[in-house]
């Protein structure tokens, strides 16, 4: 299994359930492993032949601006069918961190993963 990924991706983002979060945005990490759409790459040296990241992370920029979520949940689903909708890749898996909201806590997140076809 070859694996694309962008991690440590630090954005803001807004989400969260409580009043309080409803009118801000709140730092996040994402991580994101996608499988890559064809093992040509690696012989080829061909952009044309695999994913360009760049067009990933504008991609999921653009889903941050445009977007509000209550949940981690439905944020990281929602990434993931943006990648698989945009780019010919067979899965992604998604890994958001919210950091620093409960005490002595480090990371709360969520990470799933989505196959293309299902």
């Amino acid at each position: 299994m070859n694996t694309i990924f962008l991690h440590g991706i630090e954005r803001n983002a807004a989400l969260g359930i409580y009043p309080e979060e409803r009118v801000t945005t709140c730092p996040v990490v994402i991580d994101l492993d996608i499988g890559m759409v064809s093992e040509h790459a690696l012989d080829h040296d061909d952009i044309h032949e695999t994913l360009d990241y760049d067009c990933v992370l504008s991609n999921l920029e653009q889903l941050l601006i445009d977007r509000r979520w209550g949940l981690l949940e439905t944020m990281a689903g929602d990434i993931a069918v943006m990648v698989l909708a945009s780019f010919p890749v067979p899965w992604v898996q998604v890994r958001i961190i919210k950091v620093g909201i409960l005490p002595g806590v480090a990371r709360t997140g969520v990470s799933i993963r989505r196959e293309r076809g299902r």
